[in-house]
């Protein structure tokens, strides 16, 4: 018998599944609507004037080169696409992104931005988590 897990409206599913078909149907259509009144273009203007021109440029041409693409693609595919935080926590998530354990602004960091056994994959959640921990010590150190 196969791995089940509940739906979010409390029917059972497949584990690898995940929504009930009812609840597919509604998500599209919440989705659907969402997309029509999104204006993608004004979002993307306002991250870029907002978050990618302050960022240093280092960095952020780092992150789009193709030995960062394909490093992350083989750290996504060694962590299974799952989140690590979540399944050092005994629970499974699929990962979003591929997280530096050391961040790269530092001197250690960036020499090591290449190394794949410094990065690990996390869902959005862990992801943020750990940044508002690393956060919260610095001002706690400052303080």
């Amino acid at each position: 018998m196969a791995l089940m897990k509940l739906c979010r409206c409390g029917k059972l599913i497949p584990q690898g599944q995940r929504y009930c078909q009812e609840c597919s149907k509604k998500l599209e259509e919440i989705n659907r609507n969402r997309l029509a009144t999104y204006d993608k273009s004004a979002a993307n203007k306002k991250y870029d004037k907002n978050v990618r021109n302050k960022r240093d440029k280092t960095y952020a041409r780092f992150y789009r080169s193709k030995e960062w693409k394909k490093l992350r693609e083989c750290r996504f595919t060694m962590d299974h696409g799952l989140c690590q935080e979540c399944l050092r926590n005994n629970r499974i998530t699929a990962a979003d992104i591929v997280h530096h354990k050391k961040e790269i602004k530092t001197k250690d960091g960036w020499n090591k931005r290449l190394d794949i056994y410094g990065l690990e994959s996390l869902c959005y959640k862990c992801h943020n988590a750990i940044h508002k921990r690393k956060k919260y010590c610095k001002k706690s150190k400052n303080t």
